[in-house]
């Protein structure tokens, strides 16, 4: 499949580049509640596989989960839960910060032909349930 798409990734990339940027502004100028991991500024390269959304608390994502969900708009919850908290794990640690981020990231949808206009509906749906 790689190989298959390898041609377009330039198309690809640059695509959900515009994507990304246009959650950013939608999102992030109206929403003190919101968070979103950064790029390092160094970094060169960066393909905009996902789009992780830190929300307030896990009550905040589950209703906007929700109200995505009832419009045929499918989020994900992303590294949920925790690791160290799998039950078949012999040794048990406290990530008190991975245990707090993971009950309150979730990632957008994000791909090759999503219209601004779909990301707008989703930024709005956001936006009302904060």
């Amino acid at each position: 499949m790689g190989l298959c798409v390898f041609p377009y990734m330039e198309i690809i990339i640059a695509d959900r580049k515009n994507i990304s940027e246009a959650y950013d502004s939608l999102l992030f100028a109206k929403a003190n509640d919101l968070s979103r991991p950064k790029v390092d500024e160094h970094t060169t390269i960066y393909n905009y596989a996902y789009y992780p959304v830190l929300f307030k608390d896990e009550q905040q994502l589950l209703a906007v989960r929700d109200a995505l969900a009832a419009q045929q708009i499918f989020a994900r919850r992303y590294f949920n839960p925790s690791l160290n908290t799998l039950e078949y794990l012999s040794k048990k640690y406290d990530c008190p910060v991975s245990e707090d981020a993971s009950k309150r990231v979730m990632c957008l949808p994000i791909y090759v032909g999503l219209e601004i206009e779909n990301v707008e509906i989703i930024a709005e749906i956001i936006l009302q349930n904060i």
